[in-house]
């Protein structure tokens, strides 16, 4: 059984507040109904003549577009079929999405992490943003050694 430690002339430490999640993780049928509405518009397509080709309701492929439906696998080969792209090309752009949030996300938990800890102040630069396929030399060192970062990185 643990002693009381005022009892012993010492006071506890403070308790620090969990870290509380920053992002909410982004779900498939989020990222997949971006990768569509962007191959939509990329093409100049009415949401109309997608649902037509790929004979389905106007409705549906409005809700898959905006992340709402979880389309089966027919549904979302016969979507890309109507755009005229490649299911793997689709699904391909999907997990960069999904892994580029991920990446975001840890980076994000560990600048509240290092708050938290009263450590030196934490930055979060996003490299890509900027069209850098990479981190310049002085930054290299600091960034995480993650390899789905794609151009994430933590500095301090």
């Amino acid at each position: 059984m643990q002693d009381d430690v005022t009892t012993r002339g010492r006071h506890p430490a403070p308790v620090r507040p969990a870290a509380r999640p920053t992002t909410v993780p982004t779900l498939l049928r989020t990222a997949l109904g971006a990768s569509l509405r962007r191959r939509r518009d990329e093409q100049g397509l009415r949401i109309v003549d997608v649902a037509e080709r790929a004979r389905l309701s106007v409705a549906y492929v409005s809700e898959v577009e905006r992340g709402r439906k979880e389309p089966s696998s027919e549904v979302v080969a016969a979507l890309c079929r109507a755009l005229d792209a490649s299911l793997a090309d689709v699904l391909r752009e999907v997990v960069e999405a999904l892994e580029r949030d991920a990446a975001r996300a840890r980076l994000a938990e560990l600048r509240d992490r290092a708050r938290l800890s009263g450590r030196a102040p934490v930055r979060v630069l996003d490299l890509t943003a900027r069209g850098e396929a990479r981190p310049a030399g002085a930054l290299t060192a600091r960034v995480r050694t993650d390899a789905r970062l794609e151009g994430l990185a933590l500095a301090a």
